[in-house]
């Protein structure tokens, strides 16, 4: 099994023009020292805030991590935004994801011809995890789900025990384990943005069972079309369906 951490990077919850938060999470995420992808959101209420947000600020990334678009925009905007990426960032996207989980599927092909190699937007609702496949020359790597939804371990403690199940049951499996998350969801935003300690806990839970099965962290970038395997279910362990019944 191989792991990505795709963080959809996006504002601060109580604010939707502030990303105050986004230099807190980046320094935190520093000392754990791990590959990641950040998908830094353009195009619709963001427009290229958040990335002039990066530019002014001098926000910086790991050396380790990936930098990726996230399109929050209708189709006829991608050529605008994607050029506005390497505009101010100085980068050629290569990595990507769609905003809200859904896939422009008629746009692929021209976003292959911006240079667009890999995408982690697809929801599966009849696996938990898909090998990935090619479409329109993009390589489409899935996240792991459930029922149809992303499997977000810091937003759903449902998801988090699911979580450990299938790292624990599969980790010998050939599976790329793609969790999507929000860069907002380890906060609780007042005047300023505040970590979430619980959320902290969980981050450091998994890799502590990443680093248990000695399993590798990768990045979307890294990807390739390797002769993967799928998951087609699991069940839900019973902490799992406990925490489900309260809505969490």
């Amino acid at each position: 099994m191989k792991v990505i951490f795709n963080c959809h990077t996006e504002y601060d919850l109580n604010n939707k023009e502030s990303f105050s938060h986004l230099p807190v999470l980046l320094n935190w995420l520093e000392l754990l020292n791990i590959p990641m992808t950040f998908s830094l959101a353009v195009g619709g209420i963001f427009r290229d805030n958040l990335l002039k947000f990066i530019k002014d600020k001098k926000i910086e990334f790991s050396k380790k991590s990936e930098i990726a678009i996230h399109f929050h925009l209708e189709k006829e905007q991608y050529q605008d935004y994607f050029n506005q990426f390497q505009k101010i960032l100085g980068l050629h996207p290569k990595t990507m994801v769609f905003g809200k989980w859904k896939i422009d599927y008629d746009s692929l092909r021209f976003l292959s011809e911006l240079g667009i190699e890999k995408d982690g937007s697809l929801i599966e609702s009849d696996k938990v995890i898909r090998a990935p496949f090619l479409i329109e020359g993009i390589l489409e790597v899935p996240v792991v789900s459930f029922k149809g939804k992303p499997v977000n371990p810091f937003t759903q403690l449902s998801h988090f025990f699911l979580l450990r199940r299938i790292i624990k049951k599969y980790h010998t499996k050939n599976l790329i384990c793609q969790i999507g998350f929000h860069s907002y969801d380890f906060f609780r935003f007042n005047q300023k943005p505040k970590f979430r300690l619980i959320k902290k806990i969980i981050f450091k839970n998994i890799l502590k069972m990443i680093k248990q099965y000695n399993l590798e962290i990768t990045t979307l970038s890294e990807m390739e079309k390797d002769n993967f395997e799928e998951l087609a279910e699991v069940k839900m362990p019973l902490l799992g369906k406990l925490f489900n019944l309260i809505g969490h």
